[in-house]
Formats: C-alpha cells, sequence, structure tokens
C-alpha cells in the first residue's frame, strides 16, 4: 500500500494509513496530517480559523492543540508537547503520539522501518 513507501510510516491496527501530504519528523516526533489522524482513530474534528485551534472530540474526550503552542489539552488538562501542531504545506501536521495517546491507543515505534504502530481498540 502507498502509505507504506513514506519514509514515516503509520501502522493503525495492522494497516497502513494513507496521508495528502507524507508524515514529517520533527526533534524526535513524527507529525501527521490532523484530520486524517482524528478520523482514523474515530475522533471528530473541529477546526477554529482564527484561534488556530484543532479539537478532536470522541465520545466525552476533547482533545485540542493550537499552531505553534507546546500546551494541548484533554479535556481541561494542560498537557505539555515536545513539538507543538504546526502548519506545513496547507496542512495542519499534530503530534502522531500525542493524538493517539490521548486518544486511549497504544503506540510503538520501531525504528528499523521508521514505524509508528498504533493499536486502537
Amino acid at each position: 500500500s502507498e502509505g507504506a513507501n513514506y519514509e514515516y510510516k503509520i501502522l493503525l491496527n495492522g494497516k497502513y494509513l494513507i496521508f495528502d501530504q507524507p508524515p514529517i519528523h520533527r526533534n524526535g516526533r513524527v507529525l501527521v496530517p490532523m484530520r486524517a489522524i482524528f478520523e482514523a482513530l474515530g475522533a471528530d474534528v473541529e477546526w477554529d480559523e482564527g484561534l488556530r485551534k484543532a479539537t478532536g472530540i470522541m465520545g466525552d474526550r476533547r482533545v485540542q492543540l493550537t499552531i505553534g503552542n507546546n500546551t494541548a489539552y484533554i479535556n481541561e488538562t494542560p498537557v505539555l508537547l515536545d513539538v507543538p501542531a504546526m502548519i506545513e504545506g496547507s496542512r495542519t501536521l499534530v503530534p502522531v503520539r500525542f493524538i493517539s495517546e490521548s486518544l486511549d491507543a497504544e503506540v510503538d515505534w520501531d525504528e528499523n522501518t521508521n514505524t509508528v504502530i498504533i493499536v486502537k481498540e
């Protein structure tokens, strides 16, 4: 599958995710397009252009990230990010491990293949 050819790959429940922009690597973190990863994990996405804020909603869980801001929120709880959400091309990219773990997925990293392995029940 096409997603297996990216330099940095995302494997969700055994299937490679395909993005409209390939994942990138920044400061030891892999970032992926926001809407695609939230939706792949079963969350709805809201984007506030004025605040440049993305919100993923799954059940009673709300995950909020603001472009360029290292503080994200899970519900009302602040979480410090190593790498903030960023705009690359015309896409909002978010750190895949943080998004996945904030939505109760298990995340692993295979450095031999540069693959982020996500398991979501």
